[in-house]
């Protein structure tokens, strides 16, 4: 059968696909530089609208801030120092080890488990709210933009 397609055709539609596929490739590349510079577009508005936002905060505005912070950590302490004076249990939640999968069918353990203690208890959670609420203060103060 390639007998009766003389070489000539063959080498044009081998180009003729390589051109196509190298046109491709450039086209997805371009499109690729669109994406980033539109990203890098955003990423500036952002940057630009987080700095007036920034200008626009009077002292009065981070002290707000701060007083919210602190109502927020001392609510989430305040009620665990409660519980231990008050002598009230406090319940929570966590997910047990699993222990073995099956063949991949069948697992033992990762269940979820209830505990209750009395005293100062800080369940698992409490590590990640602090950490949380602490990274977002400390991110936002830390994320001065310079132009």
């Amino acid at each position: 059968m390639l007998d009766a397609i003389p070489a000539e055709m063959i080498t044009m539609g081998a180009g003729a696909a390589m051109g196509a596929f190298v046109k491709m490739q450039a086209q997805k590349q371009a499109d690729l530089v669109q994406v980033a510079r539109l990203g890098f577009e955003a990423n500036r508005q952002q940057g630009d609208l987080t700095q007036e936002a920034r200008q626009g905060l009077t002292g009065g505005g981070a002290w707000v801030r701060r007083i919210v912070i602190l109502i927020i950590i001392s609510v989430a302490f305040g009620g665990l120092i409660y519980a231990a004076v008050a002598k009230q249990p406090v319940s929570f939640m966590y997910v047990t080890e699993v222990k073995s999968h099956f063949l991949g069918l069948f697992e033992t353990g990762g269940k979820l488990k209830t505990a209750t203690a009395e005293g100062f208890v800080l369940p698992p959670y409490v590590a990640h709210q602090v950490s949380g609420i602490g990274g977002f203060l400390f991110g936002a103060g830390a994320a001065k933009i310079a132009k």
